[in-house]
C-alpha cells in the first residue's frame, strides 16, 4: 500500500476536542473527544514515511476502530492523500517549470495524474493524451479554440490559453521569458486551485505592458457551461436606442467575420435568434460546411433518420436558412419553395385589409396590433393566397409571406412598429436590422407539422418529392439547423 502523507497545502489547527480544518476542498470542523490529543501524537507519522497497515498494527485491537475512522475523516476532507512523499511530485513540477522557456518553449511531463502540456509559441502539436494544456495563441488560433467550443472538434481536458497580441508573430527571447513566468504562474494555479475540473479559460496578454487579464472562463463541458460564452464574450449588444416598444440590438465580435442586427419584442427571444444566425456565420466562414458529409438529404418533412450523407459544392451554404428546430426550417423551405412558384403579382387577386385588424386573435399579432393603435387608426395593405396555400401581404413597408397567416401579419407589423418608433434607425449605410420573426412565435409544434404536411401535400402533386439538405450545428451550447431545398447531384 502507498504511504500516508498530509497535503502540504492544507492546515490542521487543533483546538480543544477539534481540528480546525483548510484544504482546497473548504473549511471543515472535526470533532470528537481528545482528537487534538490523537493528531498530535500521529501527525509525525503522516509524511510519506508510514503506510496504514504500519499505524494500526502498532495500536492495540479496541482502538484500530478509532484509528481508521480518524484517517477517513482526513481523506474525506482532502487533508491526507495515498501516495509518494510529495516533495517528489512537487521537485518534478519545479524542475519541470524551470526547464520551459528560451531554449525550450514546448514540453509535456505527467505531475501527478495530469498530463500536462506548455507551449509559450503557439498550440503546437501536443501528445494525444494529454489532459491539460496551456498555450500562448495567436488570435487565429484562439478564434479557432473559441469557434470549435461545444462542437465536435472541441478541446478534451482542461485547456487554458493566453491571447498574445504581438506586431511579431515570433516571439523574441525576451518574450519567452516572460510567458515562462506566466506559465509557471498559471500553471501552478490549475494545479493546486482547480485540481480535477474540466474547463477552457482564456487570457488576454498585453504585449506593451505587459498586464494579463482574464476574459473567459468555461468551468466543464456542458451545455449550461457553455452558454454563458456569448455573454463573457459580449457578443449581442443593445443598440443605443429606446427598448420600448421593441428591442434593438447586434451580434459581433472583433475576433469574427459575422455581424448581425435585428429587432423584435423580447430581449431573450431575439438574444436567442441573433446568437443562431452568428454561430452559423462562424460555422460557414470556417469552411466546415463544406468539408466533408456533415449535411444530409431526405424528403422535405420526413423524419431525420431516413435522410442520407450529402456533399457541398463551395460558397452552396452561404444564404441557407437558420432555425432552432427542423420543422421551423422545414416550414421555411417550403415557403421560399411556394413563393418561387406562385403567380405574377396581379394574377393573385389581391384584397384591400386594414392590418390592424387580420389575425388579431394570435397574441403576438394582438400585441402589436395594440402597440400601433398607439399612432395609428388603421394601416391599409392588401393580402391574397397562393395556390398552394402560401398567404402575402403587402404594405408601404414591403411585404411577406408565409404558410402562417399570423406569421405573415407579424412580420409586416413589426416592420411597421420599426418605421413608427424608430425612423432613423436604418439610415444609408448603417448596419441593415431586420425582424426575428420565429415560425413557432405564432404557432405550436404540432400545428406547425400539420400545416407542413398539408402544404407538402399540394407542393409535391406537380414536381413529385421535394428534398432538402440539413445540417445540425452546436455550439457555445446552442443548438441550430441550417438548409436548403436539394438541387440535384447528390453524392
Amino acid at each position: 500500500m502507498p504511504p500516508l502523507q498530509l497535503d502540504h497545502n492544507s492546515l490542521v489547527a487543533p483546538g480543544e476536542h477539534v481540528l480546525h480544518v483548510l484544504t482546497r476542498r473548504g473549511y471543515f470542523d472535526l470533532k470528537a473527544r481528545d482528537i487534538h490529543r490523537l493528531h498530535d501524537r500521529l501527525h509525525p507519522f503522516l509524511h510519506g514515511s508510514h503506510e496504514e497497515a504500519d499505524l494500526l498494527a502498532a495500536v492495540p485491537g479496541p482502538q484500530m476502530g478509532i484509528l481508521r475512522t480518524y484517517l477517513g475523516k482526513l481523506r474525506e476532507v482532502g487533508v491526507l492523500r495515498d501516495g509518494p512523499p510529495e516533495m517528489d511530485a512537487e521537485a518534478a513540477l519545479r524542475d519541470f517549470l524551470e526547464s520551459v522557456g528560451e531554449e525550450r518553449p514546448r514540453a509535456s511531463a505527467w505531475i501527478g495524474e495530469h498530463h500536462v502540456y506548455v507551449s509559450l509559441d503557439g498550440m503546437g502539436p501536443a501528445p494525444a493524451d494529454v489532459t491539460l494544456r496551456l498555450c500562448f495563441v495567436t488570435p487565429g488560433e484562439a478564434r479557432r479554440l473559441l469557434q470549435d467550443l461545444g462542437g465536435p472538434e472541441s478541446w478534451i481536458g482542461r485547456l487554458t490559453c493566453v491571447l498574445v497580441e504581438a506586431a511579431d508573430p515570433a516571439p523574441s527571447a525576451a518574450d519567452l521569458q516572460r510567458r515562462a513566468r506566466y506559465a509557471r504562474w498559471l500553471l501552478r494555479n490549475e494545479l493546486d486551485v482547480r485540481q480535477g475540473a474540466e474547463g477552457f479559460q482564456m487570457y488576454r496578454l498585453n504585449a506593451a505592458t505587459g498586464a494579463l487579464e482574464r476574459t473567459v472562463v468555461v468551468e466543464g463541458r456542458t451545455g449550461s457551461a457553455l452558454r454563458s460564452l456569448p455573454d463573457q464574450l459580449g457578443v449581442v449588444r443593445l443598440e443605443a436606442v429606446e427598448q420600448l416598444p421593441l428591442v434593438v440590438a447586434t451580434a459581433g465580435h472583433p475576433m469574427f467575420e459575422p455581424t448581425l442586427s435585428a429587432y423584435g419584442l423580447t430581449y431573450p427571444a431575439l438574444r436567442e435568434h441573433l446568437l443562431r444566425a452568428f454561430l452559423a456565420g462562424i460555422v460557414c466562414c470556417s469552411g466546415e460546411v463544406e468539408a466533408g458529409s456533415a449535411f444530409r438529404s431526405g424528403a422535405l418533412g420526413s423524419p431525420l433518420r431516413s435522410y442520407i450523407p450529402v456533399r457541398l459544392g463551395p460558397g452552396e451554404a452561404a444564404g441557407m436558412s437558420i432555425a432552432a428546430r427542423l420543422s421551423e426550417l422545414q416550414m421555411e423551405a417550403a415557403e421560399r419553395l411556394a413563393e418561387g412558384r406562385m403567380s405574377p403579382p396581379g394574377g393573385l387577386g389581391w384584397q384591400e385589409v386594414d392590418l390592424l385588424r387580420e389575425a388579431s386573435g394570435q397574441p403576438t399579432v394582438a400585441r402589436l396590433q395594440d402597440i400601433l393603435r398607439l399612432r395609428a387608426g388603421s394601416i391599409p395593405g392588401e393580402t391574397a393566397v397562393t395556390a398552394e396555400g402560401l398567404v402575402l401581404y403587402r404594405s408601404k413597408m414591403g411585404r411577406s409571406r408565409s404558410f402562417l397567416r399570423a406569421r405573415a401579419v407579424g412580420e409586416l407589423l413589426l416592420a411597421h412598429v420599426q418605421d413608427q418608433f424608430y425612423p432613423d434607425l436604418q439610415p444609408p449605410g448603417a448596419p441593415s436590422f431586420r425582424p426575428a420573426c420565429r415560425h413557432l412565435d405564432f404557432s405550436t409544434p404540432r400545428e406547425l407539422r400539420r400545416i407542413l404536411r398539408d402544404r407538402l401535400h399540394a407542393l409535391s402533386a406537380a414536381a413529385g418529392p421535394l428534398r432538402i439538405r440539413v445540417l445540425r450545428i452546436r455550439r457555445w451550447g446552442i443548438g441550430l439547423w441550417m438548409g436548403d431545398l436539394s438541387t440535384g447531384g447528390e453524392a
